[in-house]
């Protein structure tokens, strides 16, 4: 592969699952299963990715295709991103259930000790990830 990276190029999201599948199951045709599209499609797929990417991803040995050294380090990078878009998938669960965020509350200064201290406690329960913030205000 001979390509040299310039701006233009760019590896799709697509390719990547083409390119994690292939990592993940050891075949063309295991990945195509498991991308559910066609093994033409897939081998496409992963050579517009070495082109776009600059590197060879495997090496045939035998029947088998074997991961090169590049793509084993691009493989553990591709493995961390996976792992930052589940922690963003579990983040805007919680967002959606009201399970993480922030709360500021203004209240007239005689309720903001004991009793709107008491009534927060109860609606944090459960709720790791809400942040509150009171702030007494003169009505």
């Amino acid at each position: 592969m001979g390509a040299f990276f310039t701006e233009t190029m760019r590896i799709s999201p697509r390719q990547i699952e083409a390119f994690l599948a292939l990592m993940e199951c050891g075949t063309v045709t295991a990945a195509a299963e498991r991308l559910y599209v066609s093994q033409p499609a897939v081998s496409r797929m992963l050579s517009r990715f070495q082109y776009e990417a600059g590197f060879t991803a495997c090496k045939r040995k035998g029947n088998k295709l074997e991961p090169t050294a590049a793509a084993q380090v691009f493989y553990f990078e591709v493995k961390r991103v996976y792992k930052g878009l589940d922690h963003l998938n579990i983040i805007a669960r919680e967002l959606h259930e009201n399970r993480r965020g922030y709360l500021n509350i203004c209240v007239m200064p005689a309720l903001s000790n004991s009793w709107i201290t008491s009534h927060i406690k109860d609606f944090l329960t459960g709720r790791d990830n809400v942040f509150v913030s009171i702030t007494p205000k003169p009505s």
